[in-house]
């Protein structure tokens, strides 16, 4: 995880987060977060990268086929 913080925000207040995939490889996928307050103004920039391992044996493994499928055709 990679935080950016630009601004502060207040308790309550109504916050927009805007997620995009900036990359899928192997067993890993990266995301990008861009969060907004009321005023539409951007408070924070923020990146999580994430690995799939299996159940039972923790080894590393590629995504599910219906996650990479929904992500395809969300992408779109």
């Amino acid at each position: 995880m990679n935080f950016k913080f630009i601004k502060t925000t207040h308790y309550d207040e109504l916050l927009t987060v805007r997620t995009t995939i900036k990359a899928i490889k192997g067993v890993r996928i990266w995301f990008t977060y861009h969060l907004y307050n009321e005023q539409n103004e951007l408070i924070n920039e923020s990146e999580t990268e994430i690995a799939f391992v299996g159940l039972n044996d923790w080894k590393p493994c590629v995504p599910p086929g219906f996650l990479l499928k929904a992500i395809e055709a969300n992408m779109k």
